[in-house]
């Protein structure tokens, strides 16, 4: 008798332990996602922009500007997009740098007279 109480009691009390245990974690992963859903709510553009800086190996205090053009560019019907990535700073600053270590110069500048014809 007192066998059968026994094993009663501890079949109770490990389903309540089980139970018990899994709502805990379920919680626990509930407040973790809150918690991941609030740093990545970053909106196409701005991710857009980290990925640029990224890729460019932007500093960030450099200035530049960057525009985003929505436009139908291509004979299909999906809208494309132009993303315009103005380092006019930069651009100076290597001018300056190359000028300095006279690697201008060197340079066969027959391609740009080409490209100076085509605009």
């Amino acid at each position: 008798m007192y066998w059968n109480i026994f094993k009663r009691l501890s079949l109770f009390l490990l389903l309540c332990l089980s139970v018990i245990s899994c709502t805990s974690r379920q919680e626990k992963e509930f407040k973790s996602e809150e918690k991941q859903k609030e740093v990545e709510e970053l909106s196409s553009e701005e991710k857009i922009i980290r990925k640029i800086e990224n890729k460019l190996k932007i500093p960030a205090t450099e200035e530049y500007d960057i525009q985003f053009l929505k436009k139908y560019i291509d004979a299909d019907t999906l809208i494309d997009a132009l993303i315009l990535v103005n380092r006019e700073h930069h651009a100076f600053e290597n001018v300056k740098k190359a000028i300095q270590n006279d690697s201008l110069r060197k340079l066969d500048l027959q391609h740009l007279k080409i490209m100076y014809l085509f605009n």
